[in-house]
């Protein structure tokens, strides 16, 4: 990777982190959900995907497993729910940024935090960036206002608009 390469790797990583921990605290309640595409002939083992990044592994037993169909594909959708400090959020935040990358660890998945008490959810796409939703604007409007520069220009005025700002 080159210098420039790096440093834009960097700022993904510290951004991604922040936003997660204006959403999150480490006592929080979380479902973590993430979706794996079904290849056929491919077993899946979801305690595998996942117990790099638990720091208690006797979560793995809570862990559930289903096969869905969406948009005529087959997925697995796997849910954990925990506190945030079971998981190395990091390590996987890093792992989310680096899937388009090339680079290791990289974690090749379609992963949702959801947040049910503060009915929020955050999901990291790639090093592209990340989505940040909530069932009220007045949830979302104080982070916005804090990282508003950090927002896509292209994006900016939908984003204003949903806030009603």
């Amino acid at each position: 990777m080159n210098t420039d390469e790096l440093l834009y790797m960097n700022q993904v990583y510290k951004r991604s982190q922040v936003l997660f921990k204006e959403i999150f605290l480490p006592d929080d309640q979380l479902y973590v959900v993430w979706y794996s595409e079904c290849t056929p002939g491919r077993k899946w083992e979801p305690t595998g995907v996942l117990k790099k990044y638990l720091k208690v592994k006797s979560l793995k037993n809570r862990l559930s497993a289903e096969k869905v169909l969406r948009d005529g594909v087959y997925f697995f959708k796997f849910v954990l729910r925990c506190s945030v400090k079971d998981i190395r959020i990091t390590v996987m935040l890093v792992a989310i940024a680096n899937q388009d990358m090339n680079i290791a660890p990289k974690l090749e998945y379609e992963c949702y935090f959801l947040n049910i008490e503060k009915k929020i959810i955050y999901h990291m796409y790639d090093d592209r960036g990340l989505d940040i939703v909530a069932n009220s604007a007045e949830i979302l409007k104080p982070i916005y206002h804090k990282y508003n520069d950090w927002a896509l220009s292209y994006d900016r005025n939908e984003i204003e608009d949903k806030l009603g700002l």
